[in-house]
């Protein structure tokens, strides 16, 4: 998948959904490879810290710098291999570039799909549906 981004890693803010002010500083590193968030250890005791101690991540966070809002989601812990340098790493399973309104960014709020020639091949027009809510048993 092509970065879209114009930098192989940036600097910026690290936000949980819900919060408006941020829970730390962090580095994106993009590779064609990973997704990976670092975050510096330091003697403060913040929300990423506890993170990284408890092993417990939330599902989704917004990375923040000057030009981008990036939804991550979905992590897993990396070893942590230079702690000598001061910092934890997380990988996540998906970055999207996030609007400037973007709170929830775990759920979908729209999908569009196309499979070219699939009306002809098939016979049937495209196909409008509404969003549906669900019950209580999904």
């Amino acid at each position: 998948m092509e970065n879209l981004l114009d930098e192989p890693w940036r600097l910026g803010f690290i936000y949980v959904p819900g919060s408006v002010h941020p829970a730390d500083i962090g580095q994106l590193v993009l590779t064609d490879n990973a997704i990976t968030l670092e975050v510096p250890l330091h003697d403060l005791v913040g929300e990423c810290q506890k993170w990284f101690r408890d092993r417990r991540i939330p599902r989704s966070i917004l990375f923040v710098d000057g030009s981008n809002r990036i939804a991550l989601s979905d992590f897993r812990f990396r070893q942590h291999v230079d702690q000598s340098h001061g910092k934890r790493r997380v990988v996540a399973s998906s970055a999207v570039v996030a609007p400037r309104t973007a709170s929830v960014f775990s759920t979908v709020n729209g999908l569009r799909s196309e499979v070219m020639g699939l009306a002809a091949w098939t016979g049937l027009p495209a196909v409008t549906a509404p969003k549906r809510g669900f019950d209580e048993k999904g």
